[in-house]
């Protein structure tokens, strides 16, 4: 399934580009029905532990937050999609990144622990791929990342959890 799905990443970033902002809606119903056979058959909640979860799961949760991301933030004029790749690594002190050079998100499940701290960290690693990263390190130096405007912009993101917890829930 996590295959398949990401195998169909550039199909649906095709169909949001095709349609424009008023017809999106379309767009989103098209990636929801496609979504709709995927179940999960253990209840989760925003506590569940990630380690508790088998990876498919985890990796399940991951894409499905993607084609949130994709149907509420669009995508990239110029980029493909972003991957996803789950890691399990206490010796790296981060929840994710994304890294420009591969255009991937990368998910470390060691400090992303909770179903919660999973959505958020994608929502925010995806905000990311939308900026222009080029420019960070030099915002970076004058205001430090607290103030940097793509993180704020970022966190501000990570607040859809909510709505991202609603709809995995509807899929279960």
């Amino acid at each position: 399934m996590w295959i398949t799905l990401f195998g169909d990443m550039e199909y649906i970033s095709y169909l949001c580009r095709l349609f424009p902002p008023t017809y999106k809606s379309f767009c989103h119903v098209r990636i929801l029905s496609y979504l709709c056979s995927m179940k999960m058959n253990k209840t989760i909640f925003l506590k569940t532990n990630t380690q508790d979860l088998p990876l498919k799961k985890v990796k399940e949760i991951s894409s499905l937050t993607l084609m949130y991301c994709i149907a509420k933030f669009g995508v990239h004029k110029y980029k493909k999609v972003p991957t996803i790749s789950v890691i399990n690594n206490p010796d790296r002190k981060y929840y994710g990144m994304f890294v420009c050079g591969t255009n991937k998100i990368v998910i470390n499940r060691a400090h992303a622990f909770s179903v919660k701290l999973l959505v958020q960290t994608i929502l925010h690693e995806y905000t990311h791929y939308l900026q222009n990263m080029n420019e960070y390190k030099l915002v970076l130096k004058k205001v430090g990342y607290d103030k940097h405007p793509y993180e704020v912009e970022a966190r501000n993101n990570e607040k859809h959890y909510t709505e991202v917890f609603k709809q995995l829930k509807q899929l279960v």
